[in-house]
């Protein structure tokens, strides 16, 4: 594992994000969320495992607003002891602030398989769908507890590069939507 490339990476992308007008992430947030709504992958579930949006990253508001309308369950991730879970909502105002100032849910049903589709965050991703997280392993971890879950990265293109470093314990997404492609 390259740790070192991983962060300067995350540093890189934190930096572009943190310039990314309101304008652009709402534009192109709606874009990618269009292309999900359009696929199979995501309409064929009936739970939604769902990030919500935090520091510039791809807004996820409409997605979940879309899954309820359509009567799919939405789980939002929630941090305890160090370790992720999710657990379902009924709206998307049932959240307080959480871990490192993220919005999670105030519920404590943890959801349980019921055909779910993950749909991950990500700093920076490469066209073999390697992924770099936000470093301490979440995903990664619950993803190998949890494994046989449908998966879709959400990205900005810029973060998408040629390649990026990745180990073993590394947990690819399925697919990966940006605002100009989709990797399979």
């Amino acid at each position: 594992m390259n740790i070192i490339g991983k962060e300067k990476i995350r540093r890189k992308i934190a930096e572009q994000r943190n310039n990314l007008s309101a304008e652009f992430i709402e534009k192109n947030s709606k874009v990618i969320s269009e292309k999900l709504l359009g696929m199979d992958i995501y309409n064929e579930a009936d739970t939604v495992y769902m990030y919500m949006d935090y520091r510039g990253e791809v807004a996820t508001k409409e997605i979940i607003e879309d899954a309820f309308a359509k009567g799919k369950k939405v789980a939002l991730p929630r941090i305890v002891d160090d370790k992720m879970e999710f657990y379902y909502i009924t709206d998307i105002d049932d959240t307080n602030v959480g871990y490192f100032g993220i919005k999670e849910p105030v519920s404590n049903e943890i959801a349980r398989g019921e055909n779910p589709l993950v749909i991950m965050p990500g700093v920076a991703f490469d066209s073999n769908k390697h992924r770099i997280g936000y470093g301490r392993g979440f995903y990664d971890k619950y993803l190998a507890e949890n494994n046989g879950y449908n998966k879709v990265a959400l990205s900005f293109d810029f973060q998408v590069m040629e390649e990026v470093p990745f180990d073993n314990t590394d947990i690819t997404p399925d697919i990966i939507i940006t605002e100009k492609n989709i990797v399979y």
